[in-house]
């Protein structure tokens, strides 16, 4: 093990060298343990010990995969392959011609790299098997399966269209080139013109494509088969709007033996629902993937936006709520945005208990008809985090009982439909304060400033929190400046931990009215 043994607290740098060089260890062959680490770094014990097997995990799926590319064939039996249109992990997709019948069809073609690898030849298999027993509008059907020298195969429906990852990257341009309000009259070669010429459209059209993949998953559960990567990548929309769940790669069928090995995080990371990264997978879990991806739809911003593999599970384990939708963009329709915030929870209970409840609810938005989930409120929001906090739970008690009777009074109250809009989107901020991490504080802080009169109440709520939690610190930092609350920051500051409040100054930079008054001894002005 490089260096010496760690005497010092946590440190993010020394946590991201020490995974860098374990997964380089393992890659290598070497039987290199994380309890090793785990006791060569004391400080950091906890986190190898819940992130390295992990890690560890994926380096295993990360060593079945191949860049090759593979010389096509120019024909596989009844097949005459024509162009490549598109790869993934362990097959290439070609449009093909299956001149008995005279239709153009899509062909996957295991890796010549996989070839007499009996364990990449059964899971290719059972993709094309777990697609063939589905028959449903919106998933690519199989037309068959086979093997012509050496070379395996399957057949299905060719989908004159795109994958949604392409559409979402040509909104994002052309909202980037200028088109900041709307998605205005889009060439139909990019796969956008089917989201309309209006905002609003937009979010429909959205809401549609959401409902047709989560009833074309609804089907594959019925039948027994969980997706477990669902992506924009994997959900095709043809040139007529309708949209298609394809690559069944890494299915799991019930009442067949899981090919993978146990604990192994399956999927793809960044729509990936936290349980899924100690290989836990049900329904829900296509229920998240779906989440995020809608999330994405509707904000243009991934539901987890972390750069590095190591930050991107981190943030999963830590199981921190979304930044709601609204916060990125005002005009998402409320009841879209509890649907997609319904989803992507990352505690499996809290979510739809199925993709047929989803399917049920987006169908009720777009008829105008009240959907069934309800928006989470601001106790619920600080319960949830005092329970992913337990050790700090019965400080919070009292605090949250006070704040769910507050809120319930609060929404209560009578509002113009104006003032509800404006308090509504308030309080999303104010939801999303309570339970945000340090990166995101400085935002929502500049959003709430600018709403400063429909979040007040909340904020106060809120702080009734202790100042040594994070919903009741971040509130009081909202508060910052008004009497009362900013004696406790500067009663509180100083003594608080480093390591929460040092990232919390260096991240808002500048705060004349906390961190000087620090400095100088004193308190803030009202």
């Amino acid at each position: 093990m490089s260096g010496d043994v760690d005497t010092t607290g946590p440190d993010d740098a020394t946590f991201a060298r020490i995974a860098d060089e374990y997964l380089a260890r393992r890659r290598a062959g070497e039987a290199v343990t994380a309890e090793e680490y785990a006791l060569a770094y004391p400080s950091l014990a906890g986190m190898v010990r819940e992130l390295f097997p992990a890690l560890s995990a994926l380096a295993r799926v990360e060593q079945t995969s191949v860049t090759v590319s593979p010389a096509a064939p120019k024909r596989l039996g009844d097949f005459l392959l024509l162009r490549e249109i598109g790869r993934g992990g362990m097959g290439v997709v070609y449009e093909a011609v299956q001149e008995t019948l005279g239709r153009r069809v899509a062909v996957k073609v295991l890796h010549e790299a996989y070839v007499g690898r009996q364990d990449a030849v059964r899971r290719f298999q059972r993709e094309a098997k777990a697609a063939a027993r589905l028959h449903h509008t919106n998933i690519v059907p199989v037309f068959g399966v086979g093997e012509h020298g050496g070379t395996h195969y399957f057949a299905m429906q060719y989908i004159a269209g795109q994958g949604l990852d392409r559409v979402l990257a040509a909104v994002r341009q052309k909202r980037a080139d200028g088109e900041a309000n709307r998605p205005a009259d889009p060439p139909s070669s990019d796969g956008t013109s089917v989201f309309g010429s209006s905002r609003a459209d937009y979010f429909r059209h959205v809401a549609r494509l959401a409902a047709e993949a989560a009833e074309g998953l609804a089907h594959a559960h019925a039948q027994g088969v969980l997706h477990r990567d669902i992506k924009p990548s994997n959900l095709l929309l043809d040139v007529a709007g309708t949209l298609f769940v394809t690559d069944f790669g890494l299915a799991k069928v019930e009442d067949e033996a899981d090919l993978t090995e146990p604990d192994t995080p399956i999927g793809t990371l960044r729509y990936m629902p936290p349980e899924r990264l100690t290989g836990t997978a049900d329904p829900r879990g296509d229920v998240y993937a779906l989440g995020a991806t809608l999330y994405e739809l509707l904000t243009l911003k991934p539901l987890i936006d972390q750069p590095t593999k190591l930050q991107l599970i981190e943030a999963i384990r830590k199981q921190t709520p979304p930044v709601p939708p609204r916060v990125h963009d005002p005009r998402i329709p409320r009841d879209l945005e509890t649907v997609c915030l319904k989803c992507a929870d990352p505690v499996p209970r809290f979510r739809y208990p199925t993709a047929a409840a989803v399917a049920a609810d987006l169908r009720a938005f777009l008829a105008g008809r009240p959907i069934q989930a309800r928006p989470v409120s601001l106790a619920e929001a600080v319960a949830k985090w005092a329970k992913r906090n337990p050790t700090r739970a019965v400080a919070t008690a009292a605090a949250l009982f006070f704040v769910a009777a507050t809120a319930a009074g609060l929404v209560l109250a009578e509002r113009s439909a104006a003032r509800r809009q404006d308090a509504a989107t308030a309080r999303g901020l104010v939801v999303a304060l309570a339970a945000a991490e340090t990166p995101r504080v400085p935002d929502l802080l500049a959003e709430l400033a600018r709403c400063r009169a429909d979040a007040t109440a909340d904020l106060l709520v809120l702080a009734t929190a202790p100042v040594d939690s994070k919903p009741g610190l971040h509130a009081r930092l909202a508060l910052a400046g008004r009497p009362g609350v900013s004696e406790e920051l500067a009663d509180y500051l100083p003594r608080a931990r480093a390591d929460e409040v040092v990232p919390l100054r260096d991240t808002l930079g500048p705060r004349p009215d906390v961190w000087a008054c620090l400095a100088a001894g004193d308190t803030p002005g009202p």
